[in-house]
Parts: structure tokens; C-alpha cells; sequence
């Protein structure tokens, strides 16, 4: 992998990719120099911790959007299921103001003494009465089938329109009941979810970052390692020269070489 150096990443844009932090390379000292810029090194080490603190903001951001959109799509459903039950409710309501209306009308036609008397038969009417009175069965008014309304009929159609009505509110209260506990597991998961990422987000950045500090502890400990040989070196240089010069004094050059140089 081709290492870059400082200045040829700070020229690049502003995010870091996993090349960038690898492959970066830091000037090497000059001689006589400390080592490396510490400086240098620790805004390297700024910038990685920038980027892992953005992509953790990314990553949250992803997070809470696609929990928003899961609720609104749920809740969309939500909301259909409980229109088509408040059109299966309008519908047996419907039925049940039919049913009552024509019952309505059932009850407004005339009743069999009713008839008997604005058909001019009075003496039918008459009849009848005598014989209700004296206890005759079957002796009664005669009554027109067409014309004289079964409350048996309108009883039935009233306790059925009944039934319809509260079958259809158990129905509607049922769907709002599954719709609400849905909704709320949704919104559970969703918590959880969010919470879960966040949590592995944070547990993934803090192990970049205690990297980032066991590599700063290296870099750091290279620099320190990298002082103290250019102090021998510079301590043998001295001897060696200190020899030359005592050797130019005494007549007879004196050949020496700096300890640990290679």
C-alpha cells in the first residue's frame, strides 16, 4: 500500500478513509531534530476522531429515519383498516334505518277494525265486537292479509338490524384495539432497534478511539525511542572527535568510530 504523506492529506477532501489512517506517512525528522512534529501527529489523530464522531451522528441519523418511515408506512395501514370498519358500521346503520323506516310505514296502515270501518262495513265491525265480547274464537273481525301489518315481522327485522349494529361496533372496536397494540409494539421494536444501534455505534466508536490511543502511544513511543539514538549519536560523535583531536596533538592520528553507529 503507498504510504501519503501529511501535507498530501490535508490537501484531500475532509473525510477519511480507512487508506488515509493506514497509509499515512509524517515527515521524517532532520538530524539533530526531536523526531517527529508531535503536533502533526496529534491533529492526525483530531481528524480520525472527527470522522468517527460524524459517521456516529450518520449512522444515528440512518437510524431514526428509517424508524420514522416504518411507523408512517404502519400507521397508513393502521388508518385503512379502521375506515373499512367504519364503512361496515355505516352500512348496517344504513340497513337498520331501512329496516325502521319500513316499519314505519307498516305501522301506519289501518288495523283490521280500523278497515273494517272506513270500507263502510259496519256491520262487520259490529259482528266482530259482539263476538270478541262474548268469548268466540275465530269469530273476529276479518282481517286482509295485504293490508294488516305481523309485528313479528318487524320484530325480527328490528333485533337482526340490532345484531348487524352491535356486531359491526364489536368489529370496529376490535381492529382500533389490534391497530392500538400493534402501533405500540412498532413503536417498541423501533425504540429497541434505535437504541441497539446507537449503543453498537458508541461500543464501535469507543474501540476506534482506544486504538487511536494505543497507536499514539506507539508513534509516541518510537519518537521517544528515536531521541535517544540520535543522543548516542551525538554522544559518540563528540568522543570521536575528541579522539581525532587528541590524536592531531600527540603527533599520531587516532582512528576511532562512534559507538553504536553501524
Amino acid at each position: 500500500m503507498a504510504a501519503i504523506s501529511r501535507q498530501e492529506r490535508s490537501d484531500s477532501p475532509a473525510s477519511l478513509s480507512p487508506s488515509d489512517v493506514t497509509g499515512v506517512e509524517f515527515p521524517q525528522p532532520s538530524p539533530g531534530s526531536r523526531g517527529y512534529h508531535e503536533a502533526e501527529v496529534d491533529t492526525f489523530l483530531n481528524d480520525v476522531a472527527d470522522e468517527m464522531r460524524r459517521l456516529s451522528a450518520e449512522n444515528e441519523a440512518l437510524a431514526q429515519r428509517l424508524q420514522r418511515d416504518d411507523l408512517i408506512g404502519h400507521l397508513q395501514r393502521l388508518e385503512r383498516d379502521r375506515d373499512r370498519a367504519e364503512d361496515h358500521a355505516r352500512a348496517v346503520l344504513a340497513e337498520l334505518e331501512q329496516a325502521r323506516a319500513e316499519r314505519e310505514q307498516a305501522g301506519s296502515r289501518p288495523s283490521g277494525l280500523e278497515f273494517a270501518w272506513n270500507t263502510g262495513r259496519p256491520g262487520e265491525l259490529e259482528i266482530a265486537w259482539t263476538a270478541g265480547r262474548a268469548g268466540y274464537p275465530g269469530q273476529g273481525l276479518p282481517e286482509d292479509d295485504a293490508l294488516a301489518p305481523n309485528p313479528h315481522i318487524f320484530e325480527l327485522a328490528r333485533r337482526n338490524a340490532e345484531q348487524h349494529l352491535a356486531e359491526a361496533h364489536r368489529e370496529a372496536a376490535t381492529v382500533l384495539r389490534k391497530a392500538a397494540t400493534e402501533a405500540a409494539r412498532v413503536i417498541s421494536d423501533a425504540e429497541l432497534g434505535a437504541s441497539t444501534i446507537v449503543a453498537d455505534a458508541r461500543h464501535a466508536h469507543a474501540e476506534r478511539i482506544a486504538g487511536l490511543g494505543a497507536t499514539r502511544a506507539e508513534a509516541l513511543d518510537l519518537i521517544d525511542e528515536l531521541k535517544e539514538k540520535a543522543r548516542r549519536w551525538r554522544a559518540a560523535i563528540s568522543e570521536d572527535v575528541d579522539l581525532r583531536l587528541r590524536g592531531m596533538d600527540g603527533g599520531a592520528p587516532a582512528v576511532s568510530r562512534p559507538r553504536d553507529a553501524p
